[in-house]
């Protein structure tokens, strides 16, 4: 693991911090490929129910990509490729995780930094973040993923619109773009998640996890005669989660689920 990407666990709630504050926590090489790594890790980890990615410090979620590496990271269309695997594959690990995942975002969340938190499956921001995609000013080109990934929240014409003004926006205008799920003021933002963990962590472990899996069967065009439909009900209504919050609701009382 990376100096620069720390890993804590809280009970179920594992936490991903970006931590370079001094230079607003820019992603390095070694970060991207680490977070592939540690995604991978907390796939398959049954102790963790709900991840959170966040940077360090009061001033960014994260700045990007490290810049200061492009000379010799990046500097060529065949060196540019090999990044853009590293930082797909760290993407990909992020929407891989069954587990829900919250981007607790507070100051900048700009070009990497956006992306990384678009792979999120929610984003609570502060009012003080900003957001933006200033990739004209660098020459950069969006790779395959970063860009599916923000289509898919925020449609090409205000992607275009982002990427063509090169500028900032502010938190409240990225919520109406669809980039960030709430937006908080600064002092309720840790409240507000933990708020969020503690409802996320009441519900069936089966139906969060499965949700996930639904939504990519759906993206993928999948019919109810694919196999993994089908798995997903046998897991879903042979488990005892569902049948404790069937008889949960019928004798009024709150379901106590055991991830089974």
């Amino acid at each position: 693991m990376s100096q620069h990407l720390l890993l804590t666990q809280d009970g179920p709630v594992a936490t991903l911090t970006l931590n370079r504050p001094e230079a607003l926590n820019a992603i390095t090489v070694a970060m991207w490929t680490a977070l592939a790594e540690i995604t991978a890790q907390l796939a398959t980890d049954p102790t963790v129910r709900v991840v959170l990615v966040r940077g360090a410090g009061d001033r960014a979620f994260s700045a990007g990509a490290d810049i200061h590496e492009f000379p010799t990271q990046r500097n060529t269309p065949e060196q540019a490729a090999r990044y853009d695997d590293l930082i797909r594959r760290a993407l990909c690990g992020i929407q891989a995780l069954p587990q829900p995942v919250i981007a607790v975002i507070h100051g900048l969340a700009v070009g990497g930094g956006l992306e990384l938190a678009a792979a999120c499956d929610v984003r609570i921001a502060s009012q003080q973040a900003a957001f933006g995609l200033p990739i004209g000013r660098l020459g950069v080109m969006l790779g395959l993923e970063e860009a599916r990934l923000l289509l898919e929240l925020i449609g090409p014409a205000a992607l275009k619109d982002l990427v063509y003004r090169g500028e900032l926006i502010t938190a409240e205008e990225a919520r109406r773009l669809g980039l960030v799920t709430h937006v908080v003021p600064p002092a309720e933002l840790e409240s507000t998640v933990r708020m969020y963990v503690q409802r996320l962590l009441a519900q069936a472990p089966h139906v969060i996890a499965g949700l996930k899996r639904l939504l990519r069967l759906v993206a993928n065009g999948a019919s109810t005669e694919d196999p993994a439909y089908w798995a997903l009900l046998v897991e879903t209504y042979g488990s005892a989660d569902y049948h404790e919050g069937v008889q949960a609701f019928i004798e009024k009382r709150a379901p106590a689920f055991r991830g089974q």
